[in-house]
């Protein structure tokens, strides 16, 4: 393997489980390849827990399957998960023109955390 993919691979591998935000990869089927630290937490189970299930079965009210079926990404929608109203995105993942699986993120995690973010935007505004 050339060094360009592997140091590529390692940086994607690292920003995946380093990331604030909470991530999620499924394949073309709905079944779950990738969940970082922080998305298992968040739904009170352990990463290796979800790697293998379909989504469905892990994730409250998910639409990520439906992504990976019509290949059209959905930015910023409002989904209850654990009672929490989180601001999420889906994206479909292609390869030559084919999707091959979709990755889904928590933004935030309640919507309470986005008027916070909010509120201290204007702040800043002010000032």
């Amino acid at each position: 393997m050339k060094l360009e993919n592997v140091l590529a691979e390692q940086a994607l591998r690292i920003f995946f489980e380093d990331a604030s935000e909470s991530l999620v990869i499924i394949d073309s089927n709905g079944y779950i390849v990738m969940m970082n630290k922080p998305y298992a937490d968040f739904l009170g189970i352990r990463q290796e827990d979800a790697i293998g299930k379909h989504v469905v079965s892990i994730i409250d009210n998910t639409r990520l399957h439906i992504v990976v079926n019509v290949g059209k990404p959905e930015y910023g929608q409002v989904q209850m998960i654990r009672g929490h109203k989180a601001i999420t995105s889906r994206i479909p993942i292609f390869n030559n023109r084919q999707i091959i699986g979709a990755i889904g993120k928590v933004i935030f995690k309640d919507s309470s955390e986005l008027e916070k973010l909010y509120k201290r935007v204007e702040e800043q505004k002010k000032n």
